[in-house]
């Protein structure tokens, strides 16, 4: 008996040391993130992480979408991280625990970007500029933005880079870390001659080499090639034996937005689109000639858009 005694204390202190150099090692390796400017919460105690989580969420006022994402909520709260420090308090009297002394205690100071309340709500597109033959040459817009809001009242807009952007999270997130400033001049813009749909005179392009450009978009794939493409509709169900099909040729214009659902991919010539499952409530709305319209057709022939 005494022999299992000492047996099972042994494991106790193995296991109690274990689990101390564990929580230790993901201290220590969040502090030297921190101090290569990695922001990170990783220093905090699994135990802790819902009340921590509600803490930060009630004081910046940002809403999550985390329903359908196999992103931790925690990850996307670190996202907002803006600044750390970490202070080393000393204690007044020394405090004797199984793992040794402590001769003080470390803080973990994080700043995280809060939305205010009072600031106008901004609709945030992401902009894709897709290729298109522009005389003979192939070229497509350049120096735009990666994302822009829009103030629907005040018409007032704001613009992301690739790199501002890479922080974001829109889909999931309400806000984001970077804040880039209001602008108020958008009728001199090519963003404004674009969403109007006015002639481009403000507007750069700059040539794209490549032969073929696909790019998802929702629900939808926007497809561009420097000539037209000949493609067949697929079923993607398994199946053991051969089976003879009728399905017709199709010929895809250089730039279209073609709609494929999880039943049915499309094969190409020089590429192949998978059947993409169906979300409900998640549309693509096209804008022309001033009007909004949500897409009904299996493909939209941009390329004739484009020419017009």
């Amino acid at each position: 008996m005494r022999t299992i005694h000492s047996m099972t204390l042994f494991l106790n202190e193995r296991l109690a040391a274990l689990i101390h150099a564990v929580e230790a090692h993901f201290i220590h390796t969040s502090i030297e993130n921190i101090m290569k400017n990695n922001l990170n919460l990783d220093f905090i105690h699994h135990k802790d992480l819902p009340r921590v989580v509600e803490l930060i969420v009630e004081a910046t006022n940002i809403t999550f979408d985390d329903s359908s994402s196999a992103i931790p909520i925690i990850a996307l709260i670190s996202k907002l991280l803006v600044q750390q420090r970490i202070d080393f308090i000393p204690v007044k009297s020394k405090q004797t625990t199984q793992n040794g002394n402590i001769i003080g205690k470390l803080v973990f100071t994080s700043f995280f970007a809060a939305s205010d309340l009072n600031q106008p709500t901004f609709l945030i597109y992401e902009l894709v500029a897709i290729p298109f033959k522009h005389g003979s040459n192939r070229v497509r817009l350049a120096q735009m933005p990666a994302f822009i809001g829009i103030d629907p009242k005040t018409l007032q807009f704001v613009r992301w880079s690739t790199d501002e952007a890479s922080s974001c999270d829109f889909t999931l997130m309400s806000s984001c870390r970077e804040s880039p400033a209001i602008r108020k001049d958008l009728e001199d813009n090519c963003l404004y001659q674009i969403l109007t749909d006015s002639p481009l005179s403000a507007c750069r392009v700059e040539a794209f080499a490549d032969s073929v450009f696909i790019h998802r978009i929702g629900q939808h794939w926007a497809v561009s090639t420097n000539s037209t493409t000949k493609c067949h509709s697929v079923t993607t169900s398994d199946m053991e034996q051969h089976k003879i099909t009728g399905n017709e040729e199709i010929t895809l214009p250089p730039v279209a937005l073609i709609t494929t659902i999880d039943t049915n991919s499309l094969a190409c010539d020089r590429f192949y689109l998978p059947g993409l499952p169906i979300k409900l409530g998640a549309t693509v709305l096209l804008i022309q000639n001033s009007t909004v319209n949500p897409i009904e057709e299996d493909f939209i022939d941009l390329h004739s858009m484009i020419g017009n």
